[in-house]
């Protein structure tokens, strides 16, 4: 009888120790295509996305790696169009915007040229990116102490919400 307690309770204990879960495999995201999807549907309809989801999507992609060069070609872009080298209808805003979604003065730009030119889907949808953005900033905090900072990626993106907003560093 004693053997037969002691293989069944080993048959137990065998039992439980095959049933232990094994850890899950950890899931591979690829944020920049991810950002990308986001992105895409931002531009079907800005509703359908929230800033937050967006947000730490953004952060995790390749995106803010390369925003200050990005900068740097919105810049030039300004320089070809105050010089005359350029109108701004011969500008892709859409490229331009969508490799600099997080900053907002190509959005501007984009939107005031669309506005000229009379294209108010574009011009709209541009707009509702800055109204995205600038809300989003302000939802992140709120600025009162460095705990509740405003949370921006680039010291351009902190520089475009100051100038917007009326804010000042402290």
């Amino acid at each position: 009888m004693k053997l037969i307690s002691i293989l069944l309770f080993s048959l137990i204990l065998f039992g439980c120790k095959s049933t232990k879960n094994e850890p899950l495999a950890p899931v591979n995201i690829d944020y920049n295509q991810k950002f990308e999807e986001l992105l895409g549907q931002f531009k079907a309809d800005g509703n359908s996305v929230s800033y937050e989801e967006m947000w730490h999507v953004y952060l995790k992609s390749d995106q803010i790696q390369n925003s200050a060069v990005k900068q740097d070609d919105y810049l030039d872009i300004l320089n070809q169009l105050e010089s005359g080298q350029k109108n701004c209808d011969e500008i892709d805003w859409l490229f331009i915007t969508s490799q600099n979604f997080w900053s907002i003065k190509p959005h501007i730009s984009a939107a005031t040229c669309y506005e000229m030119i009379g294209d108010g889907l574009k011009s709209n949808y541009h707009n509702s990116a800055v109204e995205f953005l600038l809300t989003g900033i302000l939802s992140s905090g709120d600025g009162t102490n460095y705990y509740s900072a405003y949370e921006v990626a680039t010291w351009g993106d902190a520089s475009d919400f100051i100038e917007l907003t009326d804010y000042e560093v402290v």
